[in-house]
């Protein structure tokens, strides 16, 4: 037929942005992983799930879940194997496929464990839904797959990978596609609905067959209302909503690390003590760098003291070989690391590091330490590829940041001893500039304080009170520790990287880190430039000077050292902005009023969606199709009346039957006898029905409506006109369908509608 499309067409009209659709929000969480693999895997996996549906559609329904799960136990294992060649690959995948994706960090590698669940998901989605699209002829109910898989793409993604406009857009788009290409337009019968069944019925009644041949514009105008509808909502919910979401990784557990790694500031003075020990082996080409120097390698950076530990405190998350790139750029090097004598888990890297090779690791991006996930044994081999900073001269201007993200770097631990404080007050000064404290506090103990690797270890307070004002020499576990102590009771985020260093004047760093190569050093973290290090370190062979003035006097006794506060300090950082008075002062909505307006746009948009399809659902019945189309469609007005009202027909009642219940309902209602004598000729075929047959029921059907709807209290009267209800409720005319439909697979009625069972002969 002209301008109609067959039913091969129209299931390729279903299947085809159905499968598209799932791939495309499924593809929402591929903006968290490294390249588009992830994207590429979960789109084979709908289109592979869509189309096993579509091939079985001719073949038992039990088929298709046997079929559709060996295809999918094919696809994982041929993905598995290509991402990962083992014997446990599956193993592993399965053990560690749930925790691993809400573990690892973004960039997330894709490897078995980070996509064999996902992979499950579309494809028992796609199964599903293209049973429902497909074989059920309900696409708008089997969009809810492709809906619940996008958004839990988007809850598993979070704030992370940016906003993809363009996502959202297309995946709209193909919903109303799918829709469009499945509408009935306000001339088609209502028996010629997929889903619709009724064994009296011709050929043509039968599901999809008038709709192969319903032209495909009739069918994009009658879906064009509710496709602009969702359009919009979509437009104005992006726009309008500011807030960030929420990042589900926050709430799962990361790794934790061993003692022996917690706090490897005390590991340097046994370091140090056997200075011969072959830790590991580098190979760094300096000549990459600009400058070319000798580069620190960074084992990790502590950033929380309680007065007696300092710990990395950092939450390392499972990584991939990419790593976050930092923000501010550098000069890529690429560092090979040969494991001998270090022990532990944590691994050397230039910072930052961007990639990482040879071992699985984790990371975290705040202190930019690695983690391995396994014990670095002697041999181990990895290469790291890093992106140095360039020296950054706004330091000099810059100030410091505050807000609760930075407190952590401002605990100075407790209790606090009461000399420290006021021998920070003494170096400090009068100075307010961050970064000449900064400098003062680095001079002062490069002045005044000698290196000695045989000094005795420790970095707790008494031990600081004891380098700091008795015997004022230490190795660089002391001097890292006091400066950032002093720096914190100054008013300077700081923490304190362990590492090492090579041989100051060589080209390369090429050979053996030994343990008198150990050493820590603090950073100070500035607003816009980020961690700064300094190094308070004496020149070799300077002779310290005294502390002479600099000496704290004894602490007061009428105070306890856990009483005493460091005093205020000024600084640089620019003032938080105030909002003008009756406005937020953000140029943003309140996140309430963006939520209350989205509500109310997404009921008046609803409200708006059900009148107007009901209005078309009640002309489709009562004015289109052949006289016993229009009666079947009378009838169900009446059915629909009355569960609105709230008194649905008891079940097992006939047609006339049905008709004396409804009439007596309440008093004053009109009659509806030529409705069920219409309606019992037009389910059994009695008799041929006329137009004016039709004329008859369609104006009884239409007067115990109103009627009805008059007597009903107040708020179903409001009601009635948006119950989405009779969109979807029961409209088989009865029975089952003939065995025919059976072996062809179509979809059963959903059930003998209330009125329309055949009368008991005896």
């Amino acid at each position: 037929m002209a301008g109609g499309v067959g039913p091969v067409t129209r299931r390729m009209l279903t299947a085809v942005p159905f499968a598209a659709a799932l791939a495309v929000g499924a593809g929402a969480a591929g903006r968290i992983y490294h390249g588009p693999v992830f994207a590429l895997l979960v789109a084979g996996a709908a289109a592979g799930a869509t189309g096993v549906g579509v091939a079985l559609l001719r073949r038992p329904q039990w088929t298709v879940p046997l079929v559709s799960t060996t295809a999918l136990i094919a696809y994982a294992a041929v993905v598995l194997q290509w991402l990962d060649p083992g014997p446990d690959t599956w193993t592993r995948a399965v053990r560690d496929g749930g925790p691993r994706l809400l573990t690892s960090l973004v960039p997330v590698e894709v490897r078995p464990a980070t996509v064999l669940l996902p992979i499950v998901v579309v494809w028992v989605a796609g199964l599903v839904g293209a049973e429902v699209a497909v074989r059920a002829g309900r696409p708008a109910v089997a969009l809810s797959a492709p809906v619940a898989v996008y958004a839990a793409a988007l809850a598993l993604a979070g704030p992370d990978g940016g906003v993809q406009p363009w996502r959202a857009v297309t995946f709209v788009a193909l919903c109303a596609g799918l829709l469009a290409a499945n509408a009935s337009p306000a001339g088609a019968p209502l028996a010629s609905r997929p889903g619709a069944a009724n064994d009296g019925a011709p050929p043509t009644s039968r599901p999809g067959a008038a709709n192969a041949g319903t032209p495909l514009a009739s069918r994009l105008l009658a879906a064009a209302p509710s496709a602009l509808a969702v359009v919009l909502a979509v437009v104005a919910v992006a726009v309008t909503v500011p807030h960030r979401p929420p990042d589900l990784r926050a709430a799962a557990d990361p790794p934790t690390t061993d003692p022996l790694d917690g706090n490897p500031l005390a590991r340097i003075s046994g370091w140090t003590q056997d200075p011969d020990r072959p830790l590991f082996d580098v190979d760094l080409p300096l000549f990459d760098v600009d400058p070319p120097a000798p580069a620190r390698l960074t084992l990790a950076a502590l950033g929380d003291f309680d007065g007696v530990t300092w710990r990395i405190g950092a939450a390392h998350r499972p990584a991939g070989r990419w790593l976050p790139e930092p923000p501010a750029g550098g000069t890529r090097v690429h560092t090979r690391f040969t494991v001998r004598g270090l022990g532990g888990r944590l691994a050397p890297a230039v910072a930052a590091p961007v990639q990482v090779r040879g071992i699985a690791v984790a990371y975290d991006p705040d202190s930019g330490s690695l983690l391995s996930e396994d014990a670095l044994a002697p041999g181990t081999t990895y290469t790291v590829t890093s992106v140095v900073p360039r020296p950054d001269r706004e330091a000099a201007t810059a100030g410091v940041p505050g807000g609760p993200e930075v407190s952590r770097y401002l605990e100075a631990g407790d209790p606090l001893p009461g000399d420290l404080a006021a021998l920070a007050r003494t170096v400090a000064g009068g100075e307010v500039n961050p970064y000449r404290k900064a400098q003062t506090l680095e001079r002062f103990l490069a002045d005044h304080y000698t290196y000695d690797l045989g000094a005795p270890g420790g970095h707790a307070y008494p031990n600081l009170r004891f380098f700091l004002l008795g015997a004022q020499r230490g190795t660089s576990e002391q001097f890292a520790a006091a400066y950032a102590v002093l720096g914190r009771l100054m008013g300077l985020p700081t923490r304190v990287v362990v590492g090492f260093t090579g041989a100051p004047g060589r080209g390369t760093v090429r050979g053996t880190v030994r343990g008198a190569d150990a050493l820590a050093w603090p950073e100070v973290l500035f607003a816009g430039v980020g961690w700064v290090p300094f190094d308070p370190m004496p020149e070799p062979g300077a002779e310290a000077r005294p502390l002479g003035a600099y000496r704290p006097g004894p602490a007061p006794s009428t105070a306890s050292p856990s009483t005493v506060a460091p005093p205020p300090v000024p600084s640089t950082s620019p003032p938080l902005p105030v909002a003008a008075p009756g406005g937020s002062g953000s140029g943003r909505w309140p996140t309430e009023a963006v939520v209350a307006v989205a509500a109310v746009l997404a009921l008046l948009g609803a409200g708006a969606t059900a009148v107007a399809a009901r209005w078309r659902l009640s002309r489709r019945r009562l004015l289109h199709g052949d006289p016993s189309d229009r009666v079947t469609g009378a009838w169900l007005e009446l059915l629909d009346a009355l569960r609105l009202a709230g008194h649905p027909a008891p079940a097992g009642l006939t047609v006339t039957e049905v008709a004396r219940w409804a009439a007596d309902r309440a008093d004053g209602l009109p009659p509806l006898d030529d409705l069920a004598d219409a309606a019992n000729r037009a389910g059994f075929g009695s008799a041929p029905l006329t137009d004016r047959d039709a004329v008859v029921a369609r104006d009884q059907a239409r007067a115990y409506v109103d009627a009805r709807r008059r007597t009903a209290p107040a708020w179903r009267r409001v009601s009635w006109r948006l119950h989405p209800g009779p969109l979807w409720w029961s409209r088989a005319m009865h029975g089952s369908p003939p065995p025919r439909a059976r072996r062809a697979g179509l979809p059963l009625p959903a059930g003998r509608s209330a009125g329309l069972r055949r009368p008991h002969r005896s």
